[in-house]
Parts: C-alpha cells; sequence; structure tokens
C-alpha cells in the first residue's frame, strides 16, 4: 500500500500546478473548503505527482519579506523549536493514514502551532488535512487539501504544537477509539523533553495498545530482546521505575 507522506510542512516547494494537471476531481472539495470554512490559505497536494502541488492560494495570510506565498512560506515562519516536533508526529500520522484509507476521508488532521514574528509579533497557525478519494481505473487515489488559519485573536500563542482531530459522520466506534489513542501518543510526542528515535516511537504507540514484547517483535519483525531493550531506553528517558509507570506518562 502506499505510503501518504503527510510532512506538508516541507512538501511541494513549486509554484501552482493547476493549469498543467488535468486532475477537476478536487475542484469541488476546494470550493466547498473555501466556501464553507473560509481558511486564510488553501493548498490541493498530489504525493503522486512530480510537481506534487496542484493548487495553493493565499486568502488572508502574512509571510516574510520574501512574500512568495507558496507551502514552503508556511514552513519558513514555523517556530523552529517545533518544527522537528510536527515533522516526527507528522510521520507516525502518515503511517496511520496508509493503514486505514477506508475510514481517512472522514477525519480532518488538525495541528495548531506557533510561528516565528511576523509584522512584530508570533502567530498561532491551525493546519487542517483531509484527503480526497479519488477512483482512477479502479485503483484508489488519495488527494489532500490542506488549510491555514491564524487563531492567534481568538485562541493566542500556544508554545507547543497540539494535534487533534474532527469527525465527519465517523461511526466506528473501534476505529474513534484508534483515533484517539493515535491523539493522545501524538501530543506526548510534541511535548517530549527528549527526543525519541522512529523504533522507540513505534513501539511507544504499541506499548499503548498493551501489546506485549513478544507482540510487538512479531509485528515489527526484530527480535524480543530487541524490543525489551527498547523497552528499557524508553524507560530511562522517561526517568521512571517500569513499563506500567511508562504507561502513565503517555
Amino acid at each position: 500500500m502506499e505510503n501518504y507522506d503527510l510532512n506538508l510542512l516541507r512538501s511541494g516547494c513549486t509554484q501552482k500546478q493547476e493549469d498543467k494537471v488535468e486532475y477537476k476531481h478536487y475542484k469541488y472539495y476546494l470550493e466547498s473548503e473555501i466556501t464553507f470554512n473560509k481558511p486564510d490559505y488553501v493548498a490541493v497536494i498530489d504525493l503522486r505527482n512530480e510537481n506534487p502541488v496542484l493548487f495553493y492560494q493565499n486568502l488572508n495570510l502574512s509571510f516574510l519579506e520574501t512574500n512568495k506565498d507558496t507551502i514552503c512560506d508556511v514552513a519558513a515562519v514555523v517556530e523552529p523549536s517545533q518544527l522537528s516536533k510536527i515533522l516526527s508526529a507528522d510521520l507516525k500520522c502518515s503511517e496511520f493514514v496508509s493503514k486505514n484509507l477506508k475510514d481517512i476521508s472522514k477525519t480532518i488532521f488538525t495541528l495548531r502551532f506557533a510561528t516565528l514574528e511576523i509584522d512584530g509579533k508570533k502567530r498561532s497557525l491551525i493546519r487542517n488535512v483531509r484527503f480526497i478519494p479519488r477512483i482512477n481505473k479502479g485503483t484508489q487515489h488519495i488527494l489532500i487539501l490542506v488549510s491555514f488559519y491564524d487563531v492567534s485573536n481568538f485562541l493566542g500563542v500556544n508554545n507547543q504544537p497540539v494535534f487533534d482531530f474532527k469527525f465527519n459522520e465517523v461511526n466506528n466506534t473501534a476505529f474513534r477509539k484508534v483515533l484517539e489513542n493515535l491523539k493522545r501518543i501524538l501530543n506526548k510526542q510534541l511535548t517530549y523533553r527528549h527526543e525519541l528515535t522512529q523504533r522507540e516511537f513505534e513501539i511507544l504507540n504499541l506499548i499503548g495498545q498493551g501489546k506485549t514484547s513478544a507482540d510487538i517483535a512479531n509485528e515489527l519483525n526484530i527480535s524480543k530482546n530487541t524490543v525489551n531493550t527498547h523497552r528499557q531506553n524508553l524507560i530511562k528517558k522517561f526517568n521512571v521505575k517500569n513499563t506500567a509507570s511508562l504507561l502513565k506518562e503517555m
């Protein structure tokens, strides 16, 4: 299955491609997003395309002096202390999306983060990501619709990035629980005092699902001893006594 990378803050440093791409499927979603949700900035991304940004438009968002208004200009103003954490959490989110394409079109991924000073002050932006399913010759193809909102005047500036989810007719209780667990894990990832490796993050997530070392070893195709070594490293990083204490940190 394809891996739909959500590292959107660094994706698509290109000019508008809408005149060069035949896709018209996204236009309905894009027009609805602008009309009803009134974002400050929108972009449509196709990560299978050589030029991934199909469309972008700055509706009401201020940037630095370059003022090119590409999605990379949004990346340029992200608070550096938050950026690495956001990209790490986005990677985990990407893996989740790749495994849950059936339900994902009904879920909006929300991230609130701080920016560098723009016009003499810091700002707080919200990034909403939703997925547009497209069937092409029997194969499901996902386009990404990303919207940014400046919420500084309403919510103030938050020094820590925060992930959340919005549900659109998601009636699957089990899937909701999985999303809530992912939300908890991601928000812990965004506030960790210590950097975790990707493998540590994977194992921490599986521990949070109640899986044993043997279960984790089987799922990740590694040895049980390797899993236990990672467990001990996590316990040290969180400065707790045992796995039970580690779960409380989650």
